[in-house]
């Protein structure tokens, strides 16, 4: 019932959206643009804690809600500079529904997918879509473990322009 409701949600925010032209650039997420400050992104949005892995700086933010699920939310910047450049949605307890639920809306906002692609590592089954934009790449993965709950994950990524230009 929860899948049904969801679907028919996402589809007729599709017949709301039709005709409307999918946007030529993504800047950010939400209130959160490219290159601001992990300052300025904290005082964006309720931050619950700061966390550091190999490549990131992170900040943690409130679970944003999407009909009647939560993604949690972390606002990154690479080590050694204060821009933010990814912002990365994820659950670890999520369902394909709603995965299906994330991909129709990108779909509604950002037109179709550029890539898709579906694999198995392990006993695992992944999947991924891709959309790309001059400023941001944003990429849709689910990853379905035989043992526990799916794993989404949803990131948006700057642009490296620095790396553009050297190619």
């Amino acid at each position: 019932m929860r899948c049904a409701i969801q679907l028919c949600l996402a589809g007729v925010s599709a017949i709301a959206l039709l005709g409307q032209a999918p946007p030529r650039d993504v800047e950010g997420w939400g209130k959160i643009k490219w290159g601001m400050s992990t300052t300025d992104a904290g005082q964006a949005y309720v931050i619950n804690r700061h966390e550091d892995n190999e490549v990131w700086s992170e900040l943690i933010a409130e679970p944003v809600e999407f009909y009647d699920f939560k993604l949690r939310v972390a606002i990154g910047a690479r080590h050694g500079s204060d821009q933010i450049s990814r912002v990365r949605l994820w659950t670890n307890s999520g369902h394909s529904q709603e995965f299906d639920t994330l991909k129709a809306l990108l779909i509604q906002k950002y037109g179709p997918p550029i890539d898709g692609e579906s694999r198995s590592e392990g006993s695992d089954s992944v999947r991924t879509f891709l959309w790309t934009f001059p400023s941001t790449s944003i990429r849709l993965t689910i990853r379905q473990e035989q043992k526990s709950q799916d794993r989404i994950d949803l990131e948006y990524l700057a642009t490296d322009q620095r790396a553009l230009e050297l190619l």
